[in-house]
């Protein structure tokens, strides 16, 4: 059974070049990419802080996950069981405190571009 999934995934993997290949290279045209000089360097920012909380804020689920895994893999064992609970309470701090820094980032972005435009929200 194994041999035969493996044959079935392996014939429709082979076809995915070929409609690569499909394409007719004439009708692909390389659309411009627009300049822009007004770049928001307070948005670039936010944006990069953003992506670091969100990278990190996954980072923490999976210890979530990993702890709870280890939690109950542990088998009844004091030493296993304490580690597990340590790892999970770590991660839940850290979630908590990547969400607490996603809102105060949020609200000083918003805060700054509103002084600085002079408009209210």
């Amino acid at each position: 059974m194994k041999k035969k999934i493996t044959g079935i995934t392996l014939a429709l993997m082979s076809l995915i070049p070929g409609a690569a290949l499909a394409v007719n290279s004439d009708e692909i045209k390389p659309t411009p990419m627009p300049i822009n000089s007004n770049i928001n360097i307070a948005k670039l920012i936010t944006n990069i802080i953003n992506y670091i909380l969100g990278f990190s804020a996954a980072l923490a689920v999976l210890f979530i996950i990993y702890g709870g895994i280890i939690y109950m893999t542990s088998s009844g064992d004091e030493k296993r069981t304490a580690n597990a609970k340590k790892i999970l309470f770590s991660a839940i701090i850290g979630l908590v405190i990547l969400i607490l820094a996603l809102v105060i980032v949020n609200f000083v972005t918003t805060t700054t571009q509103n002084a600085l435009v002079g408009t209210n929200p």
